[in-house]
């Protein structure tokens, strides 16, 4: 089990992965050819932090990421502390902001997490650090 501030780093990153594919879900956000490649559903294929896949472990994280600029998680058994202390389930949202190679979620909060992130086709990979550790986030584009 990854310790506190790494558990607090990974829940916020799995939050903004969540997120991100139920705000592109919404009318007015497009997805297709021509529009910002980030945009749009993402499922989490893995999640690493402190040498452990939580996605492997079982745990789900589906990420939207909007127009509007803004992200929304969906989390099932939350292994790394994004629910919350007692919940293992939750949906949460929040500012993201993006460059070419850079997105930071909770953009202008106290809670910013900035990762460098690439996609290639309908793969996205995620690296940054949480908590003072490294972690790598794999994505695939559900819509």
């Amino acid at each position: 089990m990854p310790s506190a501030s790494v558990s607090r780093a990974l829940t916020t990153l799995v939050l903004v992965a969540c997120l991100l594919p139920l705000s592109a879900c919404g009318d007015g956000d497009p997805t297709g050819p021509g529009t910002d490649p980030l945009l749009g559903t993402w499922q989490a294929t893995s999640f690493v932090g402190e040498g452990t896949d939580v996605i492997a472990e079982g745990m789900t994280l589906r990420m939207t990421l909007t127009t509007s600029d803004t992200y929304t998680f969906v989390v099932t058994n939350d292994m790394v502390g994004i629910c919350g202390e007692l919940a293992t389930a939750c949906t949460t949202s929040g500012p993201v902001s993006h460059t070419a190679t850079t997105l930071i979620v909770d953009a202008g909060t106290s809670d910013a997490t900035t990762f460098s992130f690439q996609i290639h086709g309908n793969t996205m990979t995620w690296s940054g650090s949480l908590g003072g550790g490294p972690v790598s986030l794999a994505f695939t584009r559900v819509n």
